[in-house]
Formats: C-alpha cells, sequence, structure tokens
C-alpha cells in the first residue's frame, strides 16, 4: 500500500488532489465570520426604504468574546434618487425617513444636495453568534 500511495504521489496528483480538499476544507470552516455573514442581513434591513441601497461592504476588525463575535463594519448607503424633486414624497415613506433623517442631520448633509448615486458612509459594530448553519447577527 505504502509503494501505491508513494508512486501516486510521486506523479502529482495525490498532491494536486490533497492541496484542493484541504483548501475547500479550510473555507468551509471558517472559525471567523466574515462580512458576507452580515451582508444579507443589512440588505434585508434596508429593504423598505427605497431611497438607499447599501453597497460596497467591507470587515475593518473584528473581536471574539467568547460566544459573541464583534465585528466591526463599514458600508456605504448609495441614494437610488435625486432628493431635490423627491422631498415632499420622502416625508411622507415613514418607514425610513426618521432614520435618513438624523443620518444625514449627524453629518450635516443638507437633504436638497442629494443626488442619485450619492455615498453616505457607515460604520459600526455587529454582534454575531455561531450557528448550525453558520454565522449570523445576533
Amino acid at each position: 500500500l505504502r509503494n501505491r500511495l508513494f508512486k501516486i504521489t510521486k506523479g502529482g496528483k495525490m498532491k494536486k488532489i490533497a492541496v484542493v480538499i484541504l483548501a475547500l476544507a479550510a473555507v468551509g470552516c471558517s472559525s471567523k465570520p466574515e462580512i458576507s455573514d452580515l451582508q444579507p442581513s443589512l440588505v434585508e434591513g434596508w429593504n423598505d426604504c427605497p431611497y438607499v441601497k447599501p453597497v460596497n461592504f467591507k470587515k475593518l476588525n473584528g473581536v471574539d468574546n467568547n460566544n459573541v463575535y464583534v465585528m466591526k463594519i463599514s458600508y456605504e448607503l448609495e441614494f437610488q434618487v435625486n432628493m431635490e424633486g423627491n422631498v415632499q414624497g420622502f416625508s411622507r415613506q415613514k418607514v425610513c425617513t426618521q432614520v435618513l433623517e438624523d443620518l444625514l442631520i449627524a453629518r450635516k448633509i443638507p437633504l436638497l444636495a442629494i443626488k442619485k448615486g450619492y455615498l453616505v458612509p457607515i460604520e459600526g459594530d455587529f454582534d454575531m453568534v455561531k450557528s448550525e448553519k453558520g454565522w449570523i447577527p445576533k
């Protein structure tokens, strides 16, 4: 058996297969959450707000606190409309109006200055817990 394994390995095929298997195993068994574990929840959280779309997600840092992994992330809200002509409609959209107004006021960005494609940076910490199906927001 040892000679047979040596012959297979000698040709290089077994080494390539072993490397591929180890690489796939390492990807499938992430010990830390990644931005891809959180991104769907963030996108879903902004679904009720037709004015913006979250884009450009990045993991900035992370800290393992035993049962909870705190992940620091950044993303941007991309405005989907010119706000100049939509101010009245904006004030009637109660689902996301207050959050966006608070965000813009905090950053001293006038609502009327926002054009389609305008990006507002967001940073935050999110608690992640490991479940049977991988990492999920707490």
